[in-house]
């Protein structure tokens, strides 16, 4: 017999003659894994809740193609919230709410004529954002002589450029020698006013006579136009040096070259009368005040007996950016 079972029956033999059941003290020795204190279950992360979408239905009412100029975007989105559309003839776009109650909408757009347009039409929601769009192509058809009496709009055409400076009052440094400062802005190139000025001690030293004029607003200048009395190629009473300044300040200084207030666009250096025309077309600058900075005439000062320099303006002009013409807006009741 094994240690450890006499040890159990000894045990078991004093047990019963004390009338209990002692602990023996044995240790549990049967194998066992090792012990792993449970693990709490991992809480799911919160998922961002889902951003309901604000679609667009029926659109039933709306054909793929139309005589019309204006058509009525009708639909349908959650009640209450606010609808736009861009595209068309329309700029800006325009906007509505869908009914509070419905859903319901219409929006009013005017085409772009002959073409088709692809029209985006959007939900915002003031917490969600704004919805991704929906586009909506409709072609607008010349339909003039094919059975429907319909005929396109008319427009859509730029605005013709035009000279903002007939009629604007004009000054200068010195008091014309001949003429007045209004023949600058007549529209008549027969009419001119003539300055003569410079040092009698310096026969080629610049003149440093301005003559300028005052827009009636602040403009987008397409190009200027300097008109001198003299055709090209003849006589010496034009600029041939002289500069183009600009202002756009309501009231600035004199016309100089280097207080802020006046921006140099062009500097003549070669003039040989008639007309000089300055481009800008690609820069559109905004344009109050325009001015010449006068520096020598086409005489030459080698044959200066004293340093009198001559300059005849026929006219100034300023030409504005034509203008997108935007057509009128749709009728008013045709989403009624």
């Amino acid at each position: 017999m094994s240690h450890r079972l006499m040890k159990s029956a000894l045990c078991v033999t004093l047990g019963a003659l004390l009338g209990v059941l002692p602990a023996c003290g044995f240790e549990d020795v049967t194998p066992s894994g090792p012990q792993t204190r449970p693990q709490p279950e991992p809480e799911p992360e919160p998922q961002p809740e889902a951003k309901p979408d604000a679609p667009l239905i029926d659109f039933t009412t709306l054909s793929a193609s139309t005589c019309a100029d204006e058509i009525g975007i009708r639909g349908t989105a959650e009640p209450g919230l606010s609808v736009f559309a861009l595209g068309g003839a329309s700029v800006s776009g325009v906007a509505s709410d869908a009914h509070p109650l419905s859903g319901a909408f219409c929006l009013p757009m005017r085409l772009k004529p002959g073409q088709v347009n692809n029209i985006e039409i959007r939900v915002q929601d003031p917490d969600r954002g704004v919805s991704e769009a929906v586009t909506v192509t409709v072609r607008q058809d010349d339909c003039a002589g094919g059975g429907d009496d319909v005929t396109p709009p008319a427009g859509g055409a730029d605005e013709p450029s035009r000279n903002v400076a007939l009629g604007a009052p004009a000054r200068s440094k010195d008091e014309p020698e001949e003429g007045n400062e209004g023949f600058l802005t007549d529209g008549d190139d027969s009419t001119s006013v003539t300055w003569t000025g410079g040092s009698v001690w310096c026969n080629w030293c610049d003149y440093e006579g301005w003559t300028m004029i005052t827009l009636e607003k602040l403009v987008e200048v397409e190009k200027i136009v300097v008109r001198w009395r003299d055709a090209e190629g003849a006589g010496t009473d034009f600029g041939r040096e002289y500069k183009v300044l600009v202002s756009t300040v309501s009231e600035p200084p004199d016309p100089n070259l280097d207080d802020g207030y006046w921006v140099e666009i062009a500097a003549v250096t070669e003039g040989n009368g008639g007309m000089d025309l300055f481009d800008l077309a690609a820069t559109r600058p905004l344009v109050k005040h325009v001015a010449l900075w006068l520096q020598q005439d086409a005489y030459p000062w080698t044959k200066e007996f004293i340093g009198k320099e001559s300059f005849a303006v026929a006219e100034i002009e300023v030409w504005d950016a034509p203008k997108k013409a935007e057509l009128p807006p749709p009728a008013a009741g045709i989403c009624e």
